[in-house]
């Protein structure tokens, strides 16, 4: 078979044969292999060491959801690559990585007690008592996506990272007089003088001609340009129209309470009291007078312990070292003394209140509540098929709207900042942004889809006319030409005023003096510090950023002028320096000591991040940047 294999091999139809067998491998079994190659291949690679695939779309996965969160879910694919995470998420690991391999050379160990000793004094993770709570544990990691072993994994490197730089920057400290007059520069206070020119008492004398106008409006045609308007309908389905027309029977209420009935029990309330002493021999004696019948607060005064009262709690608001026993505990004992990490502990159980179940009447409003929306919810959902069904078959939303006593809203103008001409707010509260996306999505004469807002109504939009954006004929805004005219020369004319006042002035009693001629007021702020002005907003409503600035770069007899915030009823200022307070370190003692441990904690920053950089000038990092570009467009 094979030697006739051989003879034949050289006609032109087995060469043919071959190049489609060939060519059908390369179809199928190549590319299969060449695909999941592609799937195994590693993100980067840092010094021999692969960051996979399943590592990095864990970490982007976890750091979208928060992002998702925090914008609640209004975040697009394309805008969380414009911020950056999927970089930051590779730079992140690439970093870890370069540590990892830096500790193990270094043999920097952390142990198992140190990790949970660590996470045993985050204060996110512990009762009202300061003792760890597991449940808050677990809870906190659970809504902020981030498994146990992660997390511990996290706090692990986080001790590891902290003795290799601690180490490299012990010794580095900014000098005491650098933070005292950095100190100072932040919380030293000032009080500045204000004169502001009114636009609105400028008197302009001139009246402006045809030709003056048109002059203004060429000069400044981008003043008048109108935003693209769009002129939409909306068909609303609202949850409340249907909950209005649902009718729950009386038997069904009664049968969602017998099958609900363990929610409506109300857990046992006990009022414990509780002492908590130093030592074991100080809480025995207190255990002895409190069995005498002497009142638990007179007791911890007696032996210097301090005295807590729990007020009513339940059983699982307790730790669970004490939780049985005070709930097995008869009215008036006293348990204890419990060994805890805080100290000798001892509780009186001072009041019961029993379990009990409310009955039907007390939570039948609350079912019949609640059945009513999931009835209208259920009715909905099926209206909800109906009505697309509806729009696929043609129909209009009026039509709809008609058939299902839909309620129906015409728009005539409305622009991507959800407002009218007028400038005024049109639609909705409800679910805006998605009527906006939708409405500046949509080409002219096209129907969204339902769409679902947080609170709960539903919408469908359809845009009815488009009109883009454009400078309206001169002919058709000459009175808003007018009027933009007649505020630019109060703007001029207020500047003037302004600029002449700084030019005068030497001093605040001058300014004020030939502000009083000009029958202009002058107001005295209440004294101001550098940290007060980032964090007044009645500062930043009164003053521009920029002002701000050169507020605190005045010297004495200097002035600073800028433009109120508001541009149409403010007018120009001119601020001065009248005096700077004493200034009392001491008093800001807590502040200053802040300050201090930031400036410490920024330094590290820095230093860890150039030893960081210097690691990554030394190691061979190779990114596989076609596997990086597919997994950011994924996540």
């Amino acid at each position: 078979m094979l030697q006739k294999l051989r003879a034949q091999s050289n006609r032109w139809y087995i060469k043919a044969l071959f190049v489609i067998l060939v060519l059908s491998f390369c179809m199928w079994g190549i590319a299969d292999i060449f695909f999941n190659y592609i799937n195994m291949r590693p993100v980067a690679t840092v010094d021999g060491r692969n960051i996979s695939q399943e590592e990095f779309a864990s970490r982007l996965q976890t750091m979208v959801n928060r992002a998702q969160e925090a914008s609640k879910g209004q975040l697009k694919p394309e805008q969380i690559r414009e911020m950056g995470i999927p970089q930051k998420i590779l730079d992140s690991l690439i970093d870890q990585s370069l540590i990892a391999t830096e500790l193990k050379e270094r043999r920097l160990i952390v142990s198992d007690a140190a990790v949970r000793n660590r996470i045993q004094k985050i204060p996110a993770f512990s009762n009202e008592q300061g003792q760890f709570d597991k449940r808050a544990f677990d809870y906190l990691l659970q809504n902020n996506h981030i498994s146990e072993a992660q997390f511990i994994a996290d706090v692990r490197g986080e001790l590891q990272q902290q003795q290799l730089f601690g180490a490299l920057i012990s010794g580095l400290r900014l000098p005491k007089a650098y933070i005292d007059l950095l100190f100072q520069g932040f919380f030293e206070q000032r009080v500045f003088a204000v004169v502001t020119v009114p636009f609105q008492k400028m008197v302009v004398k001139e009246t402006p001609k045809e030709s003056d106008l048109q002059k203004f409006y060429k000069q400044h045609q981008e003043q008048f340009r109108l935003p693209e308007m769009r002129k939409i309908t909306l068909l609303e389905v609202d949850p409340k129209l249907f909950e209005s027309r649902v009718v729950v029977p009386l038997d069904k209420l009664q049968g969602e309470y017998e099958r609900r009935k363990a929610e409506f029990e109300i857990a046992e309330k006990r009022e414990i009291k509780q002492i908590n002493a130093a030592n074991e021999n100080t809480a025995k004696k207190a255990v002895e007078s409190l069995k005498k019948g002497r009142p638990m607060p007179a007791v911890a005064r007696d032996v210097s312990a301090d005295f807590k009262d729990l007020g009513l709690v339940t059983k699982q608001q307790l730790p669970d070292l004490v939780a049985d026993r005070l709930f097995e505990a008869e009215l008036g004992q006293v348990i204890g003394p419990v060994s805890t990490p805080f100290g000798f502990q001892i509780f009186l159980v001072s009041k019961i209140e029993p379990s009990f179940t409310k009955s039907f009447l007390e939570i039948r409003t609350q079912l019949e509540s609640e059945l009513k929306l999931q009835m209208a919810n259920d009715q909905i959902y099926e209206l909800k098929n109906k009505i697309e069904d509806a729009l696929a078959g043609g129909a209009t939303l009026a039509e709809i709207a008609k058939e299902h006593q839909l309620k129906i809203h015409s728009i005539d103008d409305v622009s991507k900042s959800g407002k009218d001409l007028n400038d005024k707010f049109i639609l909705p509260e409800a679910g805006k942004a998605d009527i906006l996306d939708q409405a500046f999505s949509l080409p002219e004469g096209a129907d969204s889809a339902v769409i679902e807002t947080k609170e709960g109504a539903s919408y469908v939009v359809h845009v009815d006319s488009v009109k883009a954006s454009h400078v309206p004929p001169f002919a058709e805004i000459q009175d808003k030409v007018a009027k933009a005219w007649m505020q630019d020369q109060r703007f001029q004319l207020s500047a003037i005023v302004a600029e002449q006042l700084a030019k005068d002035a030497r001093s605040v009693s001058e300014l004020s003096r030939l502000a009083l001629s000009r029958k202009l007021s002058i107001k005295m702020l209440d004294p101001l510090s550098r940290v007060d002005s980032e964090k007044d907003e009645k500062i930043h409503k009164q003053f521009t950023p920029n002002l701000i600035t050169q507020m605190f770069e005045l010297t004495f007899g200097k002035t600073a002028l800028g433009v109120t915030p508001d541009r149409m009823n403010g007018g120009v200022q001119v601020v001065m320096l009248q005096k700077i307070l004493p200034f009392n370190q001491k008093s800001l003692k807590d502040k200053r000591d802040q300050m201090e441990k930031k400036l410490a904690e920024l330094a590290f920053q820095d230093a860890s991040a150039l030893y960081i950089k210097s690691l990554r000038n030394d190691a061979k990092i190779s990114i596989n940047q076609a596997v990086f570009n597919a997994m950011a467009s994924r996540g």
